[in-house]
């Protein structure tokens, strides 16, 4: 089995997996609008939009994707790839993570205190590759039992939690917890199950992920301290790549497929209730990437239109604001707020 074919399984292409999350719901004292940080390409370019205005990130003709952007104090953090290099930008400035012999791709960063954690994968043969770990722009040795890669990253404290999946003999994939080296399988791996993002508050542990079952189609599911549940109202053909606390309250973010218009539109379930948030009928809103902020739910993702290049959106709430519209192929894939 290829990793590339889990990807197409997934709209990832990175697997990615985000998810942008928060430790609590923050404030904003001033009163005045946040910025609006979205990460993603254009044409073979990374691109960081803020409040709408587009910068260039990569270098032009290498081929790049951003998967992830956090940002901490007056510093901006977006990573991804760029040709065969795992990259991340901080403020602009480019730093590769691999000498780029082998394809490598970096998913998704961690800023605690003054230490950058990035994970994602590189190839270790034709098409089948390996979870990486990166601190500070170091290589972290990690020991997975197989082909897969890390989905995303937590730091609290000391402890060092990390999500990614690996596949059994019977080619399922396996999600798992890494936490300061340990592994536990949340699965028996009958059936494959992606995981794609992770929150940790005091002593509890959030994780979401969903079984696959076919390109754009799962069924989501969350686990809390290792127990696995289901979330209400999600159908089949539905996939979740956030979570987060808030104060007492759950968020969970994905897509799911509108029955009506046969379109998937952005979703996420505050405690189990689903909310639809803002979208267009024609246009698929593959959204992987959600981030709370006074209240307000910020999503991103692929905009897939039939016959078309991919477009460039986010919702705020029940808005839908489109961000780039061309002939050139783009799309979001992360957003933050601040």
């Amino acid at each position: 089995m290829k990793i590339n074919l889990v990807f197409a399984l997934l709209p990832l292409l990175a697997i990615i997996i985000s998810a942008c999350k928060k430790e609590d719901n923050p404030n904003n004292p001033t009163g005045s609008d946040p910025k609006v940080y979205v990460a993603g390409y254009w044409g073979g370019d990374s691109y960081l939009w803020v409040d709408g205005i587009p910068t260039k990130l990569s270098e032009g003709g290498l081929g790049s994707v951003p998967f992830d952007v956090k940002v901490s104090g007056n510093d901006v953090y977006v990573c991804g790839r760029e040709a065969n290099y795992a990259v991340y930008w901080k403020n602009g400035k480019r730093v590769r993570l691999n000498d780029g012999s082998k394809f490598s791709q970096a998913l998704k960063l961690f800023i605690s205190d003054t230490d950058i954690y990035v994970i994602g994968h590189q190839e270790v043969e034709s098409l089948e590759s390996s979870p990486k770990l990166w601190i500070n722009g170091k290589d972290v040795p990690v020991n997975i039992p197989g082909e897969g890669s890390f989905t995303d990253v937590y730091v609290s404290g000391k402890d060092v939690y990390i999500l990614g999946w690996y596949y059994n003999d019977q080619a399922n994939t396996i999600p798992f917890l890494w936490k300061n080296s340990v592994i536990q399988d949340l699965t028996d791996g009958s059936i494959s199950t992606m995981p794609t993002a992770i929150f940790v508050k005091a002593n509890d542990i959030y994780i979401a992920g969903y079984e696959k079952n076919g390109y754009q189609r799962g069924i989501p599911v969350f686990w809390k301290n290792g127990v696995k549940s289901y979330l209400e109202n999600s159908g089949n053909r539905s996939q979740v790549s956030s979570i987060f606390v808030s104060g007492t309250d759950l968020y969970i973010g994905g897509y799911k497929l509108d029955s009506i218009t046969n379109h998937y539109v952005p979703v996420y379930w505050k405690n189990g209730d689903l909310h639809l948030m803002g979208h267009s009928d024609q246009i698929n809103s593959l959204y992987r990437s959600f981030f709370l902020y006074n209240n307000e739910m910020y999503a991103t993702g692929p905009g897939e239109v039939t016959g078309e290049p991919n477009k460039t959106t986010y919702s705020r709430n029940n808005e839908f604001i489109m961000l780039a519209d061309t002939n050139i192929i783009t799309s979001g894939e992360a957003i933050y707020v601040k």
